[in-house]
Order: structure tokens, then sequence, then C-alpha cells
């Protein structure tokens, strides 16, 4: 006698809340942990697919996108690129879940008229949160973010030489690039010598 089969559910969520962002990522099940022995092929729609197999153990890993948008390559996708186990019981559903996330992106860059741009920190105000980065050697940060507006300062210390160019709002969409610059001029008033 035969048992009946199981039922495995691929569940794809995203961060966004865009219905193609969870749609058209293939997923591969596999009877072996090496990802070699290929038993299904299924293109997941608007967050999930399902399928029917015999008990045992299977693997399942993301292998390809028919989206047309290259998002397996793409700078601003992070996938979830795990292999996942599923148990499949007879008459039963098993589920694996995968979280594959979008961003947009802030490309900065910070000159200065005293050519000092590496290690400044920059505040990231957004959604409700407040991330700081710091400029590389040459003045840049990249900054994967949701969707969402942001309010970007430099942050100075206490011995500040320069005129605070202020803050710059940003609009981050997902799947672009934002450019924004910061230029520091010498604030005068902070050379003078006192007699």
């Amino acid at each position: 006698v035969v048992p009946p089969k199981g039922t495995l559910n691929i569940s794809v969520s995203s961060n966004s809340n865009r219905s193609e962002d969870k749609s058209n990522f293939v997923y591969n099940v596999y009877t072996d942990s090496g990802c070699t022995k290929l038993v299904s092929s299924l293109t997941v729609q608007n967050g999930s697919i399902s399928c029917q197999l015999a008990p045992g153990t299977y693997y399942v890993k993301l292998v390809n996108d028919v989206s047309g948008k290259n998002r397996l390559n793409s700078e601003y996708w992070l996938l979830d690129r795990y292999v996942k186990t599923a148990v499949i019981n007879s008459s039963k559903t098993t589920t694996v879940s995968f979280a594959n996330y979008v961003y947009g992106k802030v490309l900065l860059r910070k000159t200065s008229e005293d050519n000092v741009v590496a290690g400044i920190p920059f505040f990231f105000d957004g959604n409700n949160d407040s991330i700081c980065y710091t400029t590389d050697s040459n003045g840049e940060i990249t900054a994967l973010l949701p969707a969402g507006t942001y309010d970007i300062y430099e942050e100075f210390g206490e011995e500040n030489i320069y005129i605070d160019p202020g803050t710059k709002t940003v609009q981050v969409v997902l799947e672009t690039t934002v450019n924004v610059g910061f230029t520091n001029r010498l604030d005068s008033t902070s050379h003078q010598i006192e007699h």
C-alpha cells in the first residue's frame, strides 16, 4: 500500500507590500541535501505555491527569477538563498518559508574644503528609525534602505570648524538610487585668533 502524499507549501515574504515582490521566484525541490536530485520546480505567485509529495525529507532552494528583473543579481535585493529542509508526512502540510528583501539605495558623497572626508558620521532618520553610517576613504556612503522619506545630516563634534550644511531630505524608492551630496566649508569664525 502506497501511503497518501503530503503537501509541501512554499511561502515567500517580502519587506514591501507589492505582490510582484513575492512572485515569479523559482524554487527547486530535491531529495538530497546537495541539491542534485530534482523532484519538482515551482514558481511562486503572490507569496506561495504548493505541491503534493510522497512522504520523506526534501530540500528546497531558490534557483531562478522569471520576472524579467534579474533580481538574483540585483544590487537592490537581499534574497534568502538558504537551502530549507522539509519533512513531508502523509496527509499533512509542511510549510517552508523564504524572506526576500527589496530596497532603494542612497549614495552619499561628501566633499570638504580641507579634503577631510573619511570617517565622517551621517545620520539617516526615517521610517521611525535613525541609522548612523560613516563615510569611507573616498567620502562616500552607500546605504540600502526601505522605501520612505529620510532626513540626512552630518554629526559634528564639539570642535566643529565647518559651517553646518544642514539637513537634506531624500525620497527612497525601491530598486532605484538617489544621490545626495554634502560639502563642508570652513567656518572663518572658528579660526579667529584672539589677541
